[in-house]
C-alpha cells in the first residue's frame, strides 16, 4: 500500500487521520444547554417604562430578581407593587400625610393587603412576566416582574377618609380647649392641665396645613399657641414646690449650691421651684409641694492620720400640701472621705443629694415614663 510514498509522509498521514478521528466526535457532536424558561418570548414594554396613567387607573410596576421558587418571587413582586403604591400614596398626598406618613401606610396596607389569586384589594394585577436566569454560580434563578393597576378613586377616597380623621381630632382638641379655660376658670387646676395637655396631643396629629384650614373653615381663632401658653402657666402652678433643707449649720458653703443638681432634676420633671432652697426659715412661697430633706452629718474622724470620713444620713420626704399627703418618703445616708474635717463632712453631703437625686429620678422616671439621669 502506498508503495511509492515517502515513509515519513505516511507517518504523518496517519498521525492526522488518527487525530481527526479523535477530534470530529467532539467537533460535531452537538452541545445542547437547558432551555431558559419564560412567560413570553419577548419582555414586555412595561418592564422598562410604566404605562403612564389614565382617567381611571394609576400602573405601578413590582420587581424581583434572582429569585430560587418562581412562586416566592411572584409574590415579593407583588409585595413590591403594593409598596409602590403606599409610596405614590404618600407623596401624592404629602400635605396630607406629612406628620403620620407610617401610621397612613398602616391603614392602607390593611386594606391593599395581599390576597389569593395573585389579587390585591382595590390593586389589581394586570400582568405578570417571568423569566429564567443562570447565576455565576450556575444556578437557576428566577426574575420576576408585575404590572399592578389602582383606581385613581381610591386616592380621592383615602384623602377624604384622612381629611375627615383630621376633622374629628380637630374637633376633639377644640373642646378639650374650651373645657380647659373653663376648669382653670374655676380653679380646678388639675382638670384644666389635662385638658390644654390633650390639646396638646390631639393637635400634634394634624399637619400644620390642615389644621390652619380647619381654623378658616370653622371660623375658629388658632388656639394652639393659646392652649400651650394657658398650659405652662396652669403646670407651674399644680407643680409649684418649694424644697426645704434642715442641714448642718456647720455646713459653710450656701445650701443653695449644695442642693442645685436636685433642684436640675426636679425642674426636668415638670415642677417650678419657688424660691431659692431654704433652711426653712421664716415664711415659705405659697406651693403646691413641699421637698423636705432632713440631714445631718457624724463627726469626722481621723482615720490614721490619712484621711478623715463622715457619714452623713436623713430623710427625703416629697409633700403635696393641697391633699395634706405624703408623696414618698426615703431614709438615705452616704460617708464622704477628704484630706481635713470640714471637707469630708462636705463630701458626704455631696454624696447624700446625689443619692436624693438618683431617689427623684427613680420615682418619677418611673411614674412619668421620663428617662432617669
Amino acid at each position: 500500500m502506498f508503495p511509492d510514498s515517502d515513509p515519513v509522509l505516511l507517518i504523518r498521514l496517519l498521525w492526522l487521520a488518527a487525530l481527526l478521528a479523535f477530534l470530529l466526535p467532539a467537533g460535531c457532536g452537538e452541545v445542547r444547554s437547558p432551555r431558559l424558561q419564560a412567560s413570553a418570548d419577548q419582555p414586555p414594554e412595561w418592564i422598562v417604562r410604566v404605562p403612564a396613567a389614565d382617567d381611571t387607573f394609576l400602573y405601578f410596576r413590582g420587581i424581583r430578581t434572582g429569585v430560587a421558587r418562581l412562586e416566592d418571587g411572584e409574590r415579593d413582586a407583588m409585595q413590591a407593587a403594593v409598596r409602590s403604591i403606599l409610596d405614590y400614596l404618600g407623596q401624592e398626598g404629602m400635605v396630607y400625610y406629612a406628620a403620620e406618613r407610617h401610621a397612613a401606610a398602616t391603614r392602607i396596607t390593611d386594606r391593599v393587603r395581599l390576597q389569593s389569586a395573585g389579587t390585591v384589594h382595590s390593586a389589581k394585577l394586570v400582568q405578570l412576566y417571568y423569566r429564567q436566569v443562570v447565576s455565576q454560580e450556575g444556578r437557576f434563578l428566577y426574575d420576576v416582574f408585575t404590572l399592578v393597576r389602582y383606581p385613581r378613586r381610591e386616592v380621592v377616597a383615602e384623602r377624604e377618609r384622612y381629611l375627615a380623621e383630621r376633622k374629628r381630632l380637630f374637633q376633639a382638641a377644640l373642646r378639650s380647649w374650651c373645657q380647659g379655660r373653663a376648669a382653670a376658670d374655676k380653679g380646678h387646676d388639675d382638670k384644666a392641665l389635662a385638658d390644654f395637655a390633650l390639646v396638646r396631643d390631639l393637635l400634634a396629629r394634624i399637619p400644620r396645613g390642615v389644621y390652619l384650614d380647619l381654623l378658616a373653615k370653622t371660623g375658629t381663632e388658632d388656639f394652639a399657641r393659646q392652649a400651650e401658653s394657658r398650659r405652662r402657666i396652669v403646670e407651674k402652678k399644680v407643680r409649684s414646690l418649694v424644697v426645704v433643707v434642715s442641714a448642718p449649720d456647720g455646713v459653710r458653703r450656701d445650701v443653695s449650691s449644695l442642693f442645685s443638681p436636685l433642684v436640675v432634676v426636679l425642674e426636668k420633671f415638670g415642677f417650678s421651684l419657688q424660691g431659692p432652697v431654704s433652711r426653712g426659715r421664716g415664711s415659705l412661697p405659697e406651693s403646691r409641694y413641699r421637698l423636705e430633706i432632713t440631714v445631718g452629718t457624724t463627726e469626722p474622724r481621723d482615720n490614721l492620720g490619712q484621711f478623715y470620713s463622715s457619714l452623713a444620713e436623713g430623710d427625703l420626704r416629697m409633700r403635696d400640701l393641697r391633699h395634706d399627703q405624703l408623696v414618698f418618703s426615703r431614709a438615705l445616708q452616704s460617708r464622704g472621705f477628704a484630706e481635713n474635717a470640714d471637707a469630708a463632712r462636705y463630701e458626704a453631703l455631696t454624696a447624700f443629694v446625689a443619692r436624693c437625686v438618683d431617689e427623684i429620678s427613680t420615682v418619677y422616671g418611673t411614674s412619668h415614663g421620663v428617662e432617669t439621669l
